[in-house]
């Protein structure tokens, strides 16, 4: 029935399945990060910003922040994400860092509040808030 609805609204308003909050954790060899995405939908993909605490690693306040495209090739159901991170940079007490990106691999939706994957050598998982 939601599919339904959705391709309905598909037609009639472009139904964004995946815009909004999202917000959760990182597992990195056993520390727990959190991570908060925003994402919104700009007619061709969901485009947003992301911020992952990484005060774990580096031993002082740290926000990592970063921008994410998400390709909406596989429609709007439930399924595997192709899914993009850039101009990543660290926020310190001292300043900003740029840092080198790597996009996350076997991102899974499962069509409603969960996305989960790896990223790195890490996994994530997100619910919508």
């Amino acid at each position: 029935m939601n599919r339904l609805v959705c391709s309905l609204l598909l037609l009639a308003t472009a139904c964004t399945p995946l815009q909004g909050a999202w917000e959760g954790e990182v597992n990195c060899d056993g520390e727990e990060l959190e991570v908060v995405i925003d994402l919104e939908w700009d007619g061709d993909a969901y485009v947003g910003e992301g911020a992952l605490n990484c005060t774990a690693y580096w031993g002082a306040p740290c926000v990592q922040k970063f921008e994410v495209n998400v390709d909406p090739d596989q429609g709007p159901f439930a399924g595997e994400l192709d899914v993009d991170i850039d101009d990543c940079r660290a926020e310190t007490e001292d300043g900003e860092v740029n840092l080198g990106c790597s996009s996350p691999d076997d991102v899974e939706w499962d069509g409603g509040d969960s996305i989960e994957g790896d990223w790195s050598e890490c996994e994530f998982e997100l619910e919508r808030e």
